[in-house]
């Protein structure tokens, strides 16, 4: 399948008429339809708009290969994952960093606490 050819798919797979492909990127309807025709071909900043739009890898529109359809989620999922795992660590860190200081001061109390005790009670 030919550059144009994929374009045009691509398109009537999604629903699309020329004029909306064409609003969204910002070009004339007749320059959408010469490259359904061939007659021309987009530029390097629209076939990444045009990728953006269908949901399809730069290399499946210019070479027709390559997987279809691209997960644009999958990035931002990963930087949520670890973004979640850094605040887990952080958490437990604190966590353990509280219940050392409540122990700390757990242990000064009683060391200063009961010996004042006992001697009250020997004297």
């Amino acid at each position: 399948m030919r550059l144009n050819e994929r374009l045009e798919k691509l398109r009537k797979d999604k629903g699309l008429s020329q004029e909306e492909v064409s609003n969204y990127l910002g070009v004339s309807r007749r320059t959408i339809s010469k490259w359904e025709k061939g007659t021309s071909n987009p530029d390097l900043n629209n076939i990444v708009k045009l990728g953006e739009l269908y949901n399809v890898s730069m290399d499946y529109i210019l070479k027709g290969n390559g997987k279809e359809e691209v997960d644009i989620n999958t990035e931002n999922s990963e930087v949520k994952v670890e973004k979640k795992t850094k605040s887990k660590t952080w958490l437990m860190v604190l966590i353990i960093i509280f219940l050392f200081l409540l122990l700390a001061a757990l242990i000064i109390l009683m060391v200063n606490w009961y010996p004042r005790e006992f001697m009250k009670v020997f004297n």
